[in-house]
């Protein structure tokens, strides 16, 4: 432990107390440990941030609840707990994005069957598309597809995005017909 604190409940008092200098320690502290972790998992930067901020985030949550009813002794044992708690977190988000992509693959294979070219098993080739399309479209039509993926109702896209029906479905016909010849051009590539 840094600043000269006498053992971790003291450290924990502080971090109770919203103690700047204290948080910063933990941070500095918990760092590598979180870097490991989502390492190991195969997430990102941006997802390892999440993740230090989730951590974050729970500990203060409810007047910091969680660190009040804490009955640790050691730094050893603290830091543990904090391992778990960080391990529990990368589990919850692998299980989300999974979660996602195979609902976006199911999606994919039913409102894009026509772009999809029935190379391969349907599985495959959503996943395949769905690659596709993130590398090859603008934000724009990432988001409207993104939006059309998660199901909802061209009616219900207009209105999140604030555009006419008509237009949005003009956005989305010259969308479909970018990503049917990118698809078909790229997995007949994949294919040979």
């Amino acid at each position: 432990m840094e600043r000269g604190y006498r053992d971790i409940r003291e450290w924990v008092d502080r971090l109770i107390a919203r103690d700047s200098d204290a948080w910063r320690d933990f941070l500095v502290q918990i760092g590598p440990m979180v870097k490991g972790i989502c390492k190991r998992s195969d997430l990102d930067a941006d997802e390892t941030e999440d993740i230090a901020q989730a951590l974050v985030l729970k500990l203060l949550e409810r007047n910091c609840r969680i660190l009040r009813g804490l009955e640790i002794t050691t730094a050893e044992r603290f830091f543990g707990w904090i391992k778990v708690i960080i391990s529990h977190l990368v589990i919850d988000r692998v299980r989300l994005g999974k979660a996602r992509r195979n609902y976006e693959e199911k999606w994919a294979r039913e409102r894009y069957r026509d772009v999809l070219s029935g190379s391969m098993d349907d599985a495959t080739e959503a996943r395949v598309f769905l690659e596709i399309a993130e590398k090859s479209i603008g934000l724009s039509d990432r988001i409207l597809l993104h939006l059309d993926l998660a199901g909802l109702q061209d009616k219900e896209i207009a209105c999140i995005l604030g555009v006419e029906l008509n237009a949005l479905q003009k956005r989305q016909s010259r969308m479909r017909d970018r990503l049917r010849k990118i698809a078909r051009g790229e997995m007949e590539a994949e294919k040979t």
